[in-house]
């Protein structure tokens, strides 16, 4: 794990979603805690990123979208990074599933549709969010990669 504080003062939050609205909010609300959240649309974009920059605090992916899936990235992560807590999020969780994730070593799984606070609160007891955050101080910069 890397766990460093950016420059910010949050910490830095992968997110796959292909979704845009849903990573949007997502973005927004992790924000809102002081973290500075790289949003991107896709398994590509994520395994990309990875291979390249693999400093993050937390990674959430969607199981389910365009490239790898999620458990593809995370079996393919967790090859050289066993420490980074990696959040999968599916409509589609069964409990077999659920197990599986588990195995390839997902920290934890969320079953969509969900509720933003608990996100953030599963987000906050995996990695702190600054002082500012926790005040309702407005939310940081999210970085959207281009989809692509």
């Amino acid at each position: 794990m890397w766990n460093e504080r950016t420059a910010s003062g949050g910490q830095r939050i992968l997110l796959a979603e292909d979704d845009s609205e849903l990573r949007a909010v997502i973005g927004y609300s992790l924000g809102l805690d002081g973290h500075e959240v790289v949003a991107m649309a896709n398994g590509v974009e994520l395994a990309s990123w990875l291979s390249v920059s693999p400093r993050a605090d937390v990674i959430i992916s969607d199981v389910k979208m365009p490239g790898p899936s999620g458990l593809e990235v995370l079996a393919r992560f967790r090859r050289t990074d066993s420490s980074t807590p990696f959040v999968l999020m599916t409509a589609f969780g069964s409990a077999n599933f659920h197990h599986d994730a588990q195995l390839l070593g997902a920290t934890a799984l969320i079953d969509k549709p969900f509720d933003m606070d608990d996100l953030r609160a599963l987000i906050r007891g995996l990695v702190p969010p600054d002082d500012a955050g926790s005040t309702g101080a407005s939310s940081k910069v999210v970085r959207q990669l281009p989809a692509g």
